[in-house]
């Protein structure tokens, strides 16, 4: 189970609690200082800033948006769109094929395991990937060639070329922009500024998208899980926290995954998406579509707990930030060692780790215990702040 998962399952500590209530005041005044939608957007929260590579931006939008007004970057628990997506067009029955599945039998759910391995595409296409499979792995010659004659008269519905589209991309899973397309698009973009006060910043949340859902590991530093963290995150998030935000610039940069083959920063790349495969899935519920066995379903894809429910569509990005934050906590000289060691790492509520991408922090105290925080980011290495997310019915529009 993933460290968000089991802190959401367990009670929350003190220390956790002040933290969740006073990252609720944050979400509420970004989203009002940047004149954001509480009915679309998500805080992303990393410890490292948007890499050099258009792969580094593409995985954003490849990570499936949690029911929470808050997505913590974990990539080891992240659930990927395309992952998911192709589960879905591996499993669909392709429209008019239930007498082609008839055929194949008890080599239907062969075939389906096969398609997942994502192996390559032959010169002949899917009909090529099916006929050499078939006169491999079904034992009847004649069923095999029935199977073959029937699976060429629908290859060309939707999910036949979807799966197809899937497997030509070779595991490059591409969107339509670039990483100097958002790079040459942020410096043309406006500015942005907001104060935060967590004495009169509200922390209801009931009335965003995730209907006052909110998830994450809730702490002060980014590396300060364990609970002798606790006296720390309970200080800090009960605390009167001021910070002041400036953007040089702020951009919604929009992306979306590749349904045609498009030249995409310096290349071409292959198409993997097929919208119109997706919605079949979602306009048919019936097990004409999906498998019988439940090995996928209606329920879990587009469901209330499903894996493809919502997307990301465009993300909002800062470049050349600088921040000013002050806590009236008054912290002991333990727990000023302890913050000291962890903030290089990165720390509420950016969490971004000093020298990434140029970013720096630094934090003092005062003799009281008191502490004072300022972080940078230089321009041309942008931060995500967030995305809209939206249900997957609006990616097939």
């Amino acid at each position: 189970m993933s460290v968000m998962a089991v802190e959401q399952k367990n009670a929350l500590s003190s220390g956790e609690e002040a933290m969740k209530t006073l990252t609720e005041k944050w979400y509420n005044t970004m989203v009002t200082g940047l004149n954001l939608s509480p009915q679309t957007f998500q805080i992303y929260q990393s410890n490292t800033v948007l890499g050099n590579l258009s792969s580094d931006l593409w995985a954003i939008y490849d990570s499936v948006p949690p029911f929470s007004v808050t997505n913590q970057n974990q990539p080891s628990q992240i659930s990927r769109f395309s992952d998911n997506y192709s589960g879905v067009i591996n499993t669909l029955l392709p429209s008019g094929g239930l007498e082609w599945k008839k055929t194949m039998g008890d080599s239907y759910p062969d075939w389906v395991t096969y398609l997942a391995t994502k192996p390559t595409l032959p010169a002949g296409g899917m009909l090529g990937l099916f006929t050499a499979w078939a006169q491999m792995n079904i034992p009847d010659p004649g069923k095999a060639q029935k199977a073959i004659t029937q699976y060429s008269q629908i290859l060309n519905g939707v999910v036949p070329v979807a799966q197809g589209r899937f497997i030509g991309a070779n595991g490059v899973y591409a969107y339509n922009k670039s990483i100097d397309d958002l790079r040459s698009a942020v410096k043309q973009a406006p500015s942005g500024s907001y104060t935060f006060n967590s004495k009169t910043a509200s922390s209801d949340i009931k009335h965003t998208w995730a209907q006052g859902n909110i998830s994450g590991a809730f702490r002060f530093l980014w590396g300060g899980g364990s609970s002798s963290y606790d006296s720390v995150n309970q200080k800090f998030g009960s605390s009167d926290v001021n910070i002041d935000v400036k953007f040089d610039h702020v951009l919604a940069f929009a992306a979306g995954p590749l349904q045609t083959p498009t030249f995409v920063g310096d290349k071409t790349y292959p198409a993997w998406f097929s919208s119109a495969a997706l919605n079949f899935g979602y306009q048919n519920k019936g097990n004409d579509v999906w498998p019988v066995d439940g090995s996928a379903s209606w329920a879990s894809t587009f469901g209330d707990n499903g894996n493809l429910k919502r997307f990301a569509t465009n993300l909002f990005v800062g470049d050349k930030m600088t921040t000013t934050m002050s806590s009236s906590a008054a912290f002991s000289t333990s727990e000023r060692e302890q913050i000291l060691a962890q903030a290089s790492g990165g720390f509420w509520p950016f969490f971004s780790a000093s020298g990434s991408g140029g970013y720096t922090s630094t934090v003092t105290f005062d003799d009281q215990g008191k502490m004072v925080s300022t972080s940078t980011s230089p321009a041309g290495s942008p931060l995500i702040l967030g995305a809209n997310v939206l249900p997957i019915s609006d990616i097939f529009g």
